[in-house]
């Protein structure tokens, strides 16, 4: 319980710090050479793909990416969560999903859309079964928030935190930051 309560207040005051100073520290428009690069995955004219270290990485999230423009910098970030072993039934997945939500939320505010139910004609639909169903796309669960006016969030787009599975007994979560600058210059 207080190893949870310990993680809980340390999500909120890293989103809270988030907010003043990007998401995991990173801003907007941040160039290639001013991160800790660990791994060029991918490039696309202008763009590439890159694993890195954050300045403020949060315990829930075990790998970052960042879009980098040559021309605009950092676009968006992307943070893929820990790995949930045994766990068929969401529940620990979700509880870290409760706990972010309530931090971004806190931090953004309200989500401007969110979903957490089994698509029509669901095959994997038992409580047990929660991590197959999202595995095999009959289950989304998601919140999204559409930018912000509170101070140091300008420059948020949009945001979106997810549950995705890797088996029928894996999940995760991935939180996806969007800047200002990605429609234009992370094509």
């Amino acid at each position: 319980m207080y190893k949870a309560l310990m993680i809980a207040a340390a999500t909120i005051l890293m989103s809270a710090n988030a907010a003043l100073a990007g998401p995991f520290g990173i801003e907007m428009g941040t160039r290639l050479k001013d991160l800790q690069v660990q791994q060029v995955i991918g490039v696309s004219g202008l763009v590439k793909e890159a694993l890195v270290t954050v300045p403020q990485p949060d315990p829930e999230f075990e790998l970052y990416m960042v879009s980098v423009s040559e021309t605009a910098g950092v676009c968006n970030i992307l943070a893929v969560g820990v790995t949930y072993k045994d766990d068929h039934d969401g529940q620990k997945v979700m509880a870290a999903f409760d706990r972010l939500s309530r931090a971004l939320a806190e931090t953004y505010g309200m989500p401007m859309d969110s979903q957490n139910e089994l698509k029509a004609g669901a095959v994997w639909k038992d409580d047990a079964d929660f991590a197959a169903s999202v595995l095999h796309e009959e289950r989304d669960v998601y919140m999204m928030w559409l930018g912000s006016r509170k101070p140091g969030a300008e420059n948020i787009l949009n945001i979106m935190l997810a549950v995705q599975a890797s088996s029928e007994s894996e999940t995760q979560l991935v939180l996806k930051y969007d800047f200002k600058n990605a429609p234009k210059a992370c094509r």
